[in-house]
């Protein structure tokens, strides 16, 4: 994730990011047919896996700048990779599916751009948690895609971390 390209956003542009992101997001929901309204977590999870499944990976160099010990870690060995450019959009499509979904199944969340004061500031988050957290919907649903390469077609993956998200409202 390139938090970088976010914090150097304008509110401005960061409100015009989370247009265009909600506004591309629903053409395509309504593009794939996708149902959110009634929809349970356990469906969405399968519609998650799904685009998951579709994810192509393309393999980095190590840094080797790095020290050993970390070059020899086997978390930072199973962590070379990135999507393959025409995989990001599966990312940002899940991105929306969860943001969206969490909106239209419970009346306490809404989107809304990052709190700048974060890593995650101008981002396209979900808030309203009852602890005050905001769900960056596009770090979240990169996380899930980059830990299903590991565990491949896993939904309990996507039930346990959107498990967590609901049980914060």
């Amino acid at each position: 994730m390139r938090f970088d390209l976010f914090q150097q956003m304008s509110p401005k542009e960061a409100a015009e990011l989370l247009d265009q992101f909600l506004r591309n997001g629903r053409q395509i929901l309504y593009e794939s047919k996708v149902e959110l309204t009634n929809m349970k977590l356990d469906q969405l999870v399968k519609e998650l896996v799904g685009l998951a499944s579709h994810t192509q990976f393309v393999e980095k160099s190590p840094d080797h700048n790095l020290p050993s010990f970390i070059l020899n870690n086997p978390i930072y060995q199973n962590s070379l990779f990135e999507f393959a450019p025409e995989s990001k959009r599966f990312v940002v499509f899940a991105a929306f599916l969860i943001g969206e979904w969490l909106v239209r199944s419970f009346t306490s969340l809404h989107w809304k751009t990052g709190d700048m004061s974060f890593a995650t500031g101008a981002m396209p988050v979900v808030a309203g948690f009852g602890s005050k957290k905001e769900m960056p919907a596009l770090l979240v649903a990169e996380n899930l895609f980059r830990k299903s390469k590991q565990h491949p077609m896993s939904s309990e993956l996507f039930q346990k971390s959107l498990q967590r998200w609901v049980d914060n409202i």
